[in-house]
């Protein structure tokens, strides 16, 4: 498994319903994996949180929160490039269908450079 950060790494600049953006790169404190977050440019402050986690969660992979607040999240992290395609689903609660992904080649140079 790969390390992620434990402070937010700043993936891409973008805009998010309206608003410009940093898409960051983290991890959830239990299990290392990796957990995508969106922060206000300006004020510094949590738009969305991208990810979750859960317990069938396999290495490396970011299951992307698309559903309620952070409905089409999947769409704008693939259409960033921050994401791959998903290659499968997972469910929770009453969400049946929740795209679990692994992070783009453009998120893992990112996080590479990070490293060296």
């Amino acid at each position: 498994m790969k390390k992620y950060p434990t402070y937010p790494l700043e993936l891409k600049r973008a805009k998010y319903k309206g608003k410009d953006v940093g898409i960051y790169l983290t991890s959830y404190a239990i299990g290392g994996y990796p957990a995508l977050i969106i922060g206000d440019e300006e004020t510094q402050s949590t738009v969305a949180k991208c990810t979750l986690q859960l317990d069938n969660q396999k290495q490396d992979e970011c299951i992307v929160k698309d559903y309620s607040e952070n409905e089409g999240m999947y769409d704008f992290l693939l259409s960033e490039g921050i994401i791959n395609k998903y290659h499968r689903f997972e469910g929770s609660g009453y969400v049946s269908k929740i795209p679990v992904c692994y992070l783009s080649d453009y998120s893992n140079s990112i996080l590479s450079k990070q490293d060296s």
